[in-house]
């Protein structure tokens, strides 16, 4: 019985704490969000963010799956 109350009480919590956080101003001054579209503005200028960005590739690891799934 215990264990449902807490398990209740936590959930009801957590999800105020949610609630709240959504209804927080914006994070950062105007000095903050100059800096932030400063920023952005670069990495669109060199293909990292945008129309056009560049896409990475994932990484190739070291060992081929079929090598690890014929062991097993």
């Amino acid at each position: 019985m215990a264990t449902k109350f807490g398990i209740t009480t936590m959930a009801v919590l957590g999800l105020a704490g949610a609630a709240m956080a959504q209804d927080a101003p914006m994070f950062g001054g105007e000095e903050d969000q100059a800096y932030a579209q400063k920023v952005w503005q670069a990495m669109v200028e060199q293909n990292l963010a945008g129309e056009g960005a560049i896409m990475s590739f994932p990484y190739p690891g070291t060992i081929s799956f079929n090598k690890i799934a014929a062991k097993h």
